[in-house]
């Protein structure tokens, strides 16, 4: 692999991230430190996936000629699982995380680890071909842009053996879903890409054969320049579907949830909560973490956290933890229009202390266009943000309908449909 097609798949990686982001995170590490860590982490990504191999064995013939679903993480598994059971007879759900094991067939990562050693050489090669930028953001990412190597070798493999009737995937700006695209692209093997976030500017081309969007926002995004019209199909939100009948009809804020973002503050978050406590009881407030500040624990042992309500986004599906708060307070996320959605008032909070990582076109601090298009209401501080909440408190508007340009079937006869409509286009395809 040339270092033009290891950026490309590593699009976030390279394109993505800003200079600034890349520039602060490298000057912060001790290099060969650095490399060590990334070496051993490797070495014991290799050990714990023999072991996951071996534990979660799955037989090859029953994943023969298949719909492939393919989720990388659990928001693509809660967005693919609704189109999913609309066509499980002739699908099968495959994941390359290894928390998904009970719901999905894993992906045998051990063999793209193992493939990737063979290519270090090559792999040196392009760290010393490289300009300076380039170079560090290898270093930073070195196990995954590594892996990434061994996975474009893999998955043509994979695809060979499987011959699957159709890739579905909720994700092409990570290394694991666009080597599959390309690769199932080049025998012929048509692609789905349907919608699991919000989308920015920032966002690469869709590679894939078609494209399910959710609505105008994200077509004005994907296709500036115009597009194939039996190809790019708007479909609203199918992981909204089974929660239709739940849509929020409260006119007063009786819970709040919080929710974080990884680029956050940890020590902002935390006053916000507790700020919260002036407003709304302990057991009116819900904290729920991003699904790697989760992860990471970054909120673990915190005594203002442990004093309200917890929602495990790796447990609670996002709507369903939408059904149990009235209005929703978040940083740059699209949880904010899952709120709306709901008819959840969404309220962005553009946090001075907030870690600005990608390459965005427009405002860092509004990088969907919720506040400019009238979505959601922006607060700059804490304080301006219990302001808000004081004003709607016992009135809250009605947001639904604002969701619109981001959802198109919002208040037509496919609202609440929009899995049934994802899987007859796809079985109209293949």
């Amino acid at each position: 692999m040339n270092l033009k097609n290891l950026m490309d798949d590593n699009y976030l990686t390279f394109y993505m991230l800003s200079d600034k982001y890349i520039d602060d995170q490298y000057t912060t590490i001790n290099i060969p430190v650095h490399v060590f860590k990334k070496i051993f982490r490797y070495i014991k990504k290799i050990l714990f996936h023999f072991y996951v191999s071996f534990r979660h064995y799955s037989s090859i013939k029953d994943q023969k000629n298949k719909i492939i679903f393919y989720a990388i993480t659990k928001n693509n598994f809660d967005s693919l699982y609704p189109v999913y059971k609309e066509t499980k007879k002739n699908s099968v759900m495959i994941s390359s995380d290894y928390r998904l094991a009970k719901n999905a067939v894993l992906l045998p990562q051990i063999f793209p680890l193992i493939f990737s050693i063979f290519l270090i050489p090559r792999f040196i090669k392009n760290i010393i071909d490289s300009v300076p930028n380039v170079r560090k953001r290898i270093i930073l990412y070195l196990d995954d842009t590594l892996l990434s190597m061994g996975f474009k070798i893999f998955v043509k493999i994979y695809l060979k053996i499987l011959k699957p009737k159709a890739i579905v995937f909720a994700n092409y700006h990570s290394f694991p879903a666009r080597s599959l695209i390309k690769s199932a692209e080049c025998m012929n093997i048509p692609c789905f890409y349907i919608q699991h976030s919000a989308m920015t500017e920032i966002f690469p081309p869709i590679i894939s054969s078609y494209a399910l969007l959710e609505g105008k926002d994200s077509l004005k995004k994907c296709y500036p320049d115009g597009y194939s019209k039996n190809k790019v199909f708007l479909i609203g939100s199918p992981k909204f579907d089974e929660h239709k009948e739940n849509i929020n009809t409260n006119h007063r804020v009786k819970k709040i949830g919080i929710c974080s973002t990884p680029s956050m503050n940890k020590d902002q978050v935390l006053k916000l909560i507790e700020k919260q406590k002036e407003v709304f009881s302990n057991d009116s407030i819900i904290f729920r973490p991003h699904p790697s500040d989760h992860i990471n624990n970054k909120y673990k042992n915190q005594s203002i956290i442990d004093s309200v309500n917890y929602s495990d986004p790796l447990k609670e599906e996002t709507f369903q933890f939408l059904r149990n708060v009235d209005a929703i307070i978040s940083g740059n996320s699209s949880i904010l229009l899952d709120a709306a959605i709901m008819n959840v008032f969404p309220i962005l909070w553009r946090d001075s202390h907030t870690t600005n990582k990608y390459n965005e076109k427009e405002d860092p601090n509004d990088k969907y266009g919720f506040v400019k298009n009238g979505l959601a209401i922006s607060c700059n501080s804490i304080d301006q943000i219990n302001e808000c909440l004081i004003v709607i408190i016992d009135e809250k508007p009605n947001v639904r309908l604002k969701a619109k340009y981001y959802v198109e079937n919002i208040n037509t006869n496919w609202d609440g449909r929009s899995a049934h409509y994802a899987a007859t286009i796809i079985k109209k395809n293949i």
